[in-house]
């Protein structure tokens, strides 16, 4: 009898030991998750500011889903307001940590004003632009540190530019169970 007991306890600890390892391994949750932008109406211009990427916690590119043709164009955040002024834009200021309830979502808000601007490649706002067609994964790499630095995306200042974003977020992971 206490064989027998001896054998299935050992066989319980095997169980619970690969129970263990498999909670940690192959049934652990996604580390990361892709956070993506609501669907909103159109406008010329996108403006996504500094929050969309997180430097502390190793979040440093985004990846803006296109078809076509676009601008990308840098400059302070405040040359770019100067610009947009009071012209129909998306404004994509960061990101919504994910949660146990709630999964992670890129924060947008379509901003009403003029449907059709000025085509703002001449500018000279901008300290750098950047001409891409479809899906692009953009690192953010701000000049320097002494202002708010933001992005414009714009095609011709009449047709929608792009505005859809996707961005890896880390997922938080309750491993209570699995460790020691």
């Amino acid at each position: 009898m206490r064989f027998l007991s001896s054998l299935l306890a050992f066989l319980l600890g095997l169980a619970a030991l690969a129970i263990g390892i498999g909670q940690l391994t192959v049934w652990a949750p996604q580390e990361t998750v892709t956070a993506h932008s609501p669907e909103l109406e159109d406008a010329p211009l996108t403006v996504i500011t500094d929050g969309i990427v997180d430097l502390d916690d190793g979040r440093e590119e985004f990846t803006l889903e296109a078809e076509g043709e676009y601008t990308i164009a840098l400059a302070r955040l405040d040359d770019i307001e100067a610009w947009v002024d009071d012209a129909a834009h998306v404004q994509i200021s960061g990101v919504d940590e994910p949660s146990p309830e709630q999964d992670a979502q890129v924060v947008a808000e379509h901003v009403a004003g003029e449907s059709e601007v000025p085509d703002p490649s001449d500018s000279d706002l901008w300290v750098a632009t950047e001409t891409a067609e479809g899906p692009l994964v953009y690192r953010w790499v701000a000049p320097d540190d002494s202002g708010d630095w933001a992005l414009m995306i714009f095609r011709d200042g009449e047709e929608p530019a792009p505005s859809a974003v996707a961005v890896e977020v880390e997922q938080p992971v309750d491993s209570t169970w699995g460790s020691p």
